[in-house]
């Protein structure tokens, strides 16, 4: 989620709490609550979950990119293998 200034966010809570004037709102305003609240737990829960298991997360990401990194190197190797052996045999374009 993107840290806004505490001033936005006050500004954006004061314009939800006057859109449930309008007609609208106050009809399907309770459903639409609830929905935002089910999201904000969702989110505050994957947030959590992320915070207590970050270590492991990053651990994977870099032993993972590590990874690439050596399947990039063994691919440049074998390409610079199978040129040189194109050159010995003579079989440049």
């Amino acid at each position: 989620m993107a840290n806004y200034p505490a001033k936005h966010l006050e500004e954006r809570a004061v314009e939800v709490i006057k859109s449930f004037e309008e007609p609208v709102m106050r009809k399907e305003g309770p459903d639409i609550l609830n929905v935002i609240k089910e999201l904000l737990q969702y989110f505050q829960e994957s947030h959590t979950w992320y915070a207590e298991n970050q270590s492991i997360i990053d651990r994977a990401l870099h032993e993972h990119g590590m990874r690439e990194v050596e399947r990039e190197e063994q691919q440049e190797e074998r390409d610079y293998e199978r040129e040189q052996l194109r050159k010995e045999l003579g079989l440049d374009d």
